[in-house]
């Protein structure tokens, strides 16, 4: 066994059914338990042994490295990462949905507080007009007070007060971290394993398959896609399936009947990676707008790329990054003109 350089103990969700952050620590944990002595901590019930190591480096205390995204998936971490110092890879800036998660289980946590320490009057009031329900119930604003609270006050800075050190995946939230935290920031691009083999050839001819990964939540812009696909003259040309955490299926399906297209929409769930990348292999559009963005970057649009599959984002955070000649862009101020003026047939 090789001689570790350093004791590590990894923080992260490793349920790849429930979390893209769990894949991604899963392809990076083989790699880790070469290199280091480490020790594996996850929220989830299923114990992964497999990427413990017994040579510890003696006399070295082992450094804390915690993920943390935007779910109830990393509320025990969080839990550490606020005790103990270490370094944080912040896969959101805005963890409004993690720390509901979070104040819900640790009645101690005042986020109308949280809110107004970070941003002041204008978030508390915002947070509270939100949120202001005993057990921090939604009070039913519309989704535009929410999309301008996300926009404007993401929630992140209390939850890395203890950090050693921050990581990012991009410049959008290494620009809102270092407004918000004095130490070091450090932007690393997400990892991603090249696909063996050459990209596969698409077939022209109608219908063309477009696919959705990930979480389904209202800032994913399904709703609006499926609107503007009902509106051109020959929906029936494509067909759109939908993998991953599409916990509110039965909404997404009647915006799809409402819009005339629910005969082709196709909701797949969660699957196995090579099931997942057949289904990108013969497709022929990716769906990845999001609006607002909580500062995140993409797993599936790596994923995405290495399969040479042509997506669609939004031009925001991240994704507005990209160069202009690896993404479709379609901004949000002309949103359904655009995703018209690209579909049309």
């Amino acid at each position: 066994q090789p001689v570790a350089s350093m004791n590590i103990r990894w923080m992260s969700p490793l349920d790849v059914e429930k979390t893209e952050i769990g894949r991604y620590s899963q392809a990076l944990l083989p790699l880790l338990h070469e290199a280091f002595s480490l020790e594996v901590i996850t929220d989830s019930a299923t114990f992964h042994e497999e990427f413990n190591s017994d040579n510890h480096v003696t006399g070295m205390a082992p450094i804390n490295i915690y993920h943390i995204g935007n779910s109830h998936h990393h509320c025990g971490i969080l839990r550490w990462a606020m005790q103990d110092p270490g370094i944080v890879v912040l896969h959101d800036v805005n963890l409004l949905e993690l720390a509901l998660a979070f104040a819900r289980d640790n009645g101690e946590l005042d986020l109308t507080w949280m809110a107004g320490a970070e941003h002041g009057a204008a978030a508390a009031r915002g947070f509270d007009g939100l949120f202001g329900g005993e057990n921090y119930d939604w009070c039913g604003h519309s989704q535009e007070q929410y999309d301008y609270f996300i926009s404007h006050f993401p929630l992140f800075e209390t939850f890395i007060s203890r950090a050693s050190g921050v990581i990012v995946h991009s410049e959008y939230a290494r620009e809102w971290v270092r407004k918000k935290y004095d130490g070091p920031v450090q932007r690393l691009d997400l990892p991603y394993p090249a696909v063996q083999g050459s990209v596969v050839s698409r077939s022209v001819p109608p219908p063309f398959e477009l696919i959705f990964c990930g979480h389904a939540g209202p800032n994913r812009r399904l709703r609006q896609f499926l609107k503007a696909w009902g509106e051109i003259s020959q929906p029936e040309y494509f067909r759109l399936s939908l993998y991953g955490n599409i916990d509110k299926a039965d909404e997404i399906l009647a915006d799809a009947a409402n819009a005339g297209v629910a005969g082709y929409v196709h909701v797949a769930g969660f699957v196995s990676d090579e099931a997942l990348d057949d289904a990108i292999s013969r497709s022929h559009l990716a769906l990845n707008l999001r609006y607002p963005t909580v500062g995140e970057a993409s797993a599936s649009q790596l994923r995405y790329w290495s399969h040479g599959l042509p997506a669609l984002v939004s031009d925001i955070g991240w994704y507005g990054e990209l160069p202009d000649d690896v993404v479709i862009k379609v901004s949000h101020q002309r949103e359904h003109d655009d995703i018209l003026s690209l579909i049309h047939i």
